[in-house]
């Protein structure tokens, strides 16, 4: 019975206030022309974003060892990570991958990758025990507890399909043939200045150009008067170190497979992989080190090109309350102070994105005014 009064009093009210505005259409004008000018002050020098990080249930780590580190030391580290991890509150459990890197998208022994599985969104209500907060706590635990490995957390991709983690990619560029050695110091230097940047966090460079390595000089000379094909050398040192597959096999109503690979202690050493043996075309066994020199060696352990040139990837996160807008312009500041003109960098995942929208957001606002004038003209 009351809503007609209601109804009254509001169109009364508004009544009076549209004549008290035409009235005074002069000052309703300059307080209009002031709000749109406050606006554009605000489009332009608020810090930009594109799409915010999420809370998706779960959280990345990456942990990189010291070049040419042992599979078995990765796991105890890992293992080390993910203790530390399950004493974090809102934690639910983990799910470890050693000798692989999600953000890398590589294999290697000194490699390793967690994900941490959150509790439901149900019991996680507390701002203190969302996605951000729970990898703020994670990273100062890992930073004070694990000195063995470089460790990193990283929130979920905010878009499914446009990078394995959250934050951001930088591709630092060799464009003018210096060699990996400077491509790697140069990385490291762009990644050591970032980290001391107020807002940024967990900036990394996972390139290497000088891991320990293993180099088989093969002597097609001998193979070729011992009687030993090239393709079963390449095979001898395919089975014995970097293991293969062979076939499955049903048992106990499961599938399972058959990999073959010498045992760790006769894989580990150059007289180790010297003593392995093929069979020539006589069917004598025959030591690789008299058909090949197993020598010390150094190279990248992954080598990356982008756009054709080699690169070296900076993997980084940002803390809550720093925009992406001001993260694209800190790093693109230091990039220009610190890299040589032999370097370049560009962005990639959805950074780029970002970069290709670049200032829509003003066009957006300028239709939606448009829109609403539209809109107004048409009821009135």
């Amino acid at each position: 019975m009351r809503l007609p009064w209601v109804f009254d009093r509001i169109t009364r009210f508004y009544g009076f206030s549209v004549g008290w505005s035409l009235r005074l259409a002069a000052i309703v004008l300059v307080l209009y022309v002031g709000l749109v000018g406050l606006t554009y002050v605000g489009v332009t020098r608020v810090p930009t974003g594109f799409i915010p990080e999420q809370d998706k249930g779960y959280l990345l780590v990456n942990v990189q060892l010291p070049d040419s580190s042992s599979l078995a030391r990765t796991i105890e580290v890992v293992d080390k990570v993910e203790k530390i991890a399950h004493q974090i509150e809102g934690v639910e459990h983990t799910v470890s991958i050693p000798g692989q890197s999600f953000v890398l998208n590589a294999v290697s022994s000194n490699f390793g990758s967690m994900f941490v599985i959150l509790e439901p969104f149900h019991g996680r209500h507390d701002q203190g025990l969302s996605a951000d907060a729970i990898a703020e706590k994670l990273r100062g635990r890992l930073y004070a507890e694990v000195q063995e490995a470089e460790v990193a957390v990283f929130g979920a991709p905010p878009v499914d399909g446009l990078g394995n983690a959250g934050g951001f990619k930088l591709m630092i560029k060799d464009i003018g043939d210096a060699g990996l050695d400077v491509l790697q110091g140069q990385a490291d230097n762009l990644a050591e200045q970032a980290n001391q940047q107020p807002g940024l966090v967990g900036v990394i460079n996972t390139f290497s150009a000088d891991a320990p390595q293993l180099y088989v000089d093969v002597n097609r000379t001998k193979c070729k008067m011992m009687g030993v094909p090239l393709s079963d050398v390449f095979n001898t040192l395919q089975f014995y170190l970097g293991g293969y597959y062979v076939n499955d096999f049903n048992q106990f109503g499961r599938t399972w497979q058959v990999n073959v690979q010498a045992e760790a202690p006769y894989r580990v050493t150059v007289e180790g992989v010297k003593q392995l043996k093929v069979r020539n075309s006589a069917g004598d066994m025959i030591p690789l080190g008299t058909i090949a020199d197993v020598r010390d060696s150094n190279g990248p352990v992954l080598l990356t090109r982008y756009n054709s040139r080699p690169a070296a990837a900076i993997n980084g996160a940002w803390l809550p309350g720093t925009s992406s807008g001001r993260v694209i312009q800190t790093m693109e500041a230091l990039a220009t102070q610190a890299l040589p003109p032999s370097m370049s960098y560009e962005w990639t995942e959805l950074t780029y994105m970002q970069i290709l929208a670049g200032s829509t957001a003003i066009f957006a606002f300028i239709g939606a005014v448009v829109l609403v004038f539209l809109v107004l003209a048409a009821q009135y």
